[in-house]
């Protein structure tokens, strides 16, 4: 956790009101605010070491600095609270309500004690909805189950029916010759003495002798 770096402040001086109980062998720095409401009281034990702009606020209840403690310059302390023997509280740390272990270390900046300010987060999020791609109404469609079922006697038998019927009807009996007759005569034309060759010889009459 990044923390601002502390300026040194401009007032020296100290602020002690209500019953604090300090110790003669505590050091303290200057520039610390030390106060006890009524019914409640501020004890710092021998060996405290507090730094620079400290502010301890007993507030219903007793603020309790043991043996040996060192408290970081900007450290805040309020309410009722207890910082154990050989403790040691990192710079700009608040402790509301709560009690330090012995010899626990404290890192700088922390928040220690009341849980019951919570910082309220909206849960509910909006989510946008993905959009939908296009449906292309072209695409082919998957094949059915009774052509990929089809076996290969079938599909030969459909292949066949398929080929007759791509293939030309031819008319039975003989071919039609159209023109047969004017090429017959032109044939007679061209070549007479050939057709009367073709033609078969006129019948002999039978001889009067037989």
């Amino acid at each position: 956790m990044s923390l601002s770096p502390l300026h040194p402040i401009g007032n020296f001086n100290s602020h002690i009101s209500g019953e604090v109980i300090i110790d003669r062998t505590a050091a303290i720095a200057p520039g610390v605010v030390f106060h006890a409401d009524p019914n409640s009281k501020i004890i710092i034990a021998a060996g405290v070491c507090i730094g620079m702009g400290v502010v301890l606020h007993a507030h219903d209840g007793n603020v309790e600095i043991e043996t040996g403690v060192n408290l970081g310059a900007g450290v805040l302390v309020v309410g009722k609270a207890t910082i154990g023997a050989n403790a040691c509280v990192g710079a700009a740390t608040t402790i509301f309500n709560c009690s330090v272990a012995p010899k626990q270390v404290i890192p700088p900046g922390s928040l220690l004690g009341d849980t019951s300010r919570h910082l309220t987060v909206d849960s509910t999020v909006e989510v946008e909805e993905a959009p939908t791609p296009p449906t292309d109404a072209t695409q082919p469609s998957p094949p059915t189950s009774a052509t990929l079922g089809a076996t290969p006697e079938s599909n030969g038998q459909m292949a066949g029916s398929e080929q007759s019927q791509l293939e030309p009807t031819q008319p039975s009996g003989d071919r039609i010759v159209y023109g047969k007759a004017s090429i017959t005569r032109l044939m007679a034309t061209l070549f007479p003495h050939s057709q009367s060759l073709n033609q078969p010889p006129p019948d002999t009459p039978p001889s009067q002798g037989t």
